[in-house]
């Protein structure tokens, strides 16, 4: 989105769609199904650049993938400490 500073994040979930071509769970053979489930990939994080808070996400880093505002789909992030 324009007038965000955006971040590329690593990040293991799961789901039924893959975060991109990268994503363990995608499969490149023609008519091969995807893995679902636990699987790492990649996201875009949408930040204000003058508060460094969270705005919105995009589901992958391929330039097709969607923006999605806060109020659309809330970001919450956390990291385990064990």
């Amino acid at each position: 989105m324009t007038g965000t500073a955006q971040y590329s994040i690593e990040i293991i979930d799961t789901t039924t769609s893959y975060h991109g071509t990268a994503d363990t769970r995608y499969k490149s053979e023609v008519g091969g199904a995807n893995d679902q489930g636990v699987g790492q990939g990649t996201m875009r994080l949408h930040v204000n650049p003058t508060t460094s808070a969270v705005v919105g996400q995009s589901w992958s880093t391929s330039s097709g993938s969607a923006y999605y505002g806060n109020a659309k789909r809330d970001v919450v992030i956390g990291r385990y400490a064990g």
